[in-house]
């Protein structure tokens, strides 16, 4: 059964979430080893003791002195914190997405709780079902999440505490929580139900003949927009920021979301600002309290906006990125390229600027990626304004182009015109006959030669158009393209140089229209029935190919699709060694790419 649009859209988000954090684990562990490695290296000669821990392989999981010294400092605040319930017994009655919208909501919780200056401590009443399946699957829950305990019993709260101290929070109750009361045990609904059931939390606290209250937001102020129904992270973080600040207006204006349209009704507007007679000292510590948060968010932001900054400087040379650069015709364009071969002509002048591209190699080989990586720079010792990296990629994977992309913006940058140039090789040629057992050789290849074009362009075309792009071309309805017969007519009004972005695909002639005739024509009857599958794949890439040309000259991006005969690669002469072909007389990779990019120029 296929999947729909949408069900493949959340598929392809889940899939590169778990990448991701696959990642970002991997990243940490290099990290603590790297750490570990430099302190052995420091106090080697000096400090027996430190090189002895550090001979200690230390895992992933591991913390340091520092987080464990943080958690103490946190657990201490817990001591004689009160206790917030989430009551968890309405698993039964969510749906699926609701089920998981819950679970981010009490993760969010429990991040507001660790960054709070007096914290809560959480107890989460009665969890089961899907839910807590969800939350499972959050990092760290439930053995890492200080100050969280679980009621995996399913005992439930009116067991556990005392049932004089519990106060239900529920938006129907007739009664106004004024102050929070150390002593007392509030208890938050942990359901998200798009307001379908009316009175659920107020008429269940009836039943067990639990205490009831809710906030004095219509007392204070006016909701705009919106119910006031509020989620249940947006009532754990007022009642947190309560608690801290001993102020009902500046905690609904921190607590209540900007979507909701809040205003302060006007008898208690000075009270927001100045504090009344009764908790003047209090609001003025809250006011101070929230002008230290606003500095600490103005430096956290101009922290990220220096984490944000490329990791790699490119100096004189534009990127480059070879999609299937390890070896064959991906090899011989990043050869080309650090060769110095291009220029582009300036419009202005009639100078040629040599242009200077560093090489991004990318392939599913690492091994190949590194020996292509030491020739190339053997072969290219004098040039000294490019650098050459590599990443692994399988690109017939959709999610893994996405990490291809994240490892791009973290290390080259992430505005627009980071990429000048895409070259994308990747792909494969085989017989019908060569395919694997039970695989449908048009699919097959097609994913193999084509996907991985379509999926590596549509996650790194952000990273490619121009800051302020004008379309390279208009389109007419007569006449036909000179270099595509049969699509579209692309005529020129603006002439396209190496200073617009460039994509490169790697098609075949078995792509062309009348390739099978052709080769009929010339083998005989039946030439081309072997080679069907990879026929197929390289025409859906002509059609798409075409498309994209003019999709891409729209955003000021120039788009050509080569589709060379036969080239003289390793996998050319291990396909094709049984027709007696004189290799000698067939051009090579490098001769191929540097024929090439001279047409473009």
């Amino acid at each position: 059964m296929s999947m729909s649009k949408n069900a493949k859209k959340r598929k392809l988000a889940e899939d590169i979430w778990k990448l991701r954090n696959e990642n970002n684990k991997k990243q940490k562990h290099k990290a603590l080893n790297n750490n570990c490695d430099d302190s052995l290296r420091n106090h080697n000669s000096s400090n027996d003791t430190t090189k002895n821990n550090c001979n200690v392989p230390r895992s992933s999981g591991t913390k340091s002195q520092k987080s464990i010294e943080k958690d103490n400092k946190f657990l201490n605040k817990l001591k004689n914190a009160p206790t917030i319930v989430i009551d968890m017994d309405y698993d039964d009655k969510m749906t699926e997405s609701e089920q998981k919208s819950l679970s981010q909501q009490i993760m969010y919780c429990y991040g507001s709780n660790k960054r709070a200056k007096k914290p809560f401590k959480i107890f989460l009443s009665k969890l089961n079902g899907n839910t807590e399946k969800c939350l499972n699957k959050i990092s760290g829950f439930p053995n890492n999440w200080l100050g969280c305990d679980v009621d995996h019993e399913c005992k439930g709260y009116e067991e556990l505490f005392d049932h004089e101290k519990l106060v239900y929070l529920s938006a129907d109750s007739p009664h106004v929580l004024e102050t929070i009361d150390d002593h007392k045990i509030y208890i938050l609904g942990g359901i998200v139900d798009r307001n379908r059931y009316k009175n659920i939390t107020y008429e269940k606290a009836l039943k067990q003949n639990i205490q009831t209250a809710r906030f004095p937001l219509q007392k204070y102020c006016t909701i705009n927009s919106g119910t006031h129904i509020l989620t249940v992270n947006h009532c754990y973080d007022i009642l947190l920021s309560r608690y801290n600040s001993d102020n009902w207006i500046n905690t609904f204006k921190s607590g209540i979301p900007s979507r909701k349209d809040l205003t302060i009704k006007s008898e208690f507007i000075d009270d927001g600002i100045n504090g009344n007679d009764s908790c003047n000292g209090n609001n003025k510590k809250a006011a101070e309290n929230i002008a230290n948060a606003m500095k600490k968010k103005k430096s956290k932001r101009n922290k990220k906006s220096s984490a944000a900054l490329p990791k790699v400087l490119l100096n004189n040379s534009k990127l480059a990125v070879v999609v299937g650069g390890s070896n064959g015709i991906g090899y011989g364009f990043a050869s080309s390229l650090l060769n110095n071969d291009i220029t582009s002509h300036s419009t202005e002048n009639s100078d040629n600027i040599r242009l200077s591209y560093s090489i991004l190699l990318v392939g599913r080989n690492e091994k190949r990626l590194n020996d292509a990586k030491l020739k190339l720079q053997s072969e290219n010792r004098n040039n000294q304004d490019s650098q050459i990296f590599t990443f692994k990629c399988d690109c017939t994977k959709k999610a893994e182009c996405y990490i291809l992309r994240d490892y791009i913006r973290t290390t080259f940058g992430k505005k627009r015109g980071t990429i000048s140039l895409l070259v994308n090789s990747a792909g494969t040629f085989l017989w019908d006959k060569d395919v694997p057992n039970g695989e449908d050789p048009k699919l097959y290849l097609e994913n193999l030669n084509f996907n991985t074009k379509k999926y590596v362009l549509e996650s790194l075309i952000p990273l490619m158009l121009p800051e302020k792009y004008k379309p390279l071309i208009d389109f007419q309805k007569e006449g036909t393209s000179p270099s595509m017969p049969t699509t579209t007519t692309m005529v020129k009004t603006t002439t396209t140089t190496f200073d617009h972005p460039h994509i490169i695909l790697i098609g075949s002639q078995a792509g062309q229209p009348n390739f099978k005739e052709d080769m009929e024509k010339k083998e005989g009857k039946g030439a081309a029935d072997g080679e069907m599958g990879y026929i197929h794949a390289m025409a859906n890439l002509r059609s798409w190919a075409l498309i994209m040309k003019n999709r891409m000259a729209q955003k000021g991006v120039v788009l050509n699709l080569l589709e060379p005969g036969l080239i003289d690669t390793n996998l050319s002469r291990t396909n094709f060694s049984h027709f007696g072909i004189d290799w000698k007389t067939i051009i090579k990779p490098l001769e191929y790419a540097k024929e090439e990019m001279r047409k473009m120029i």
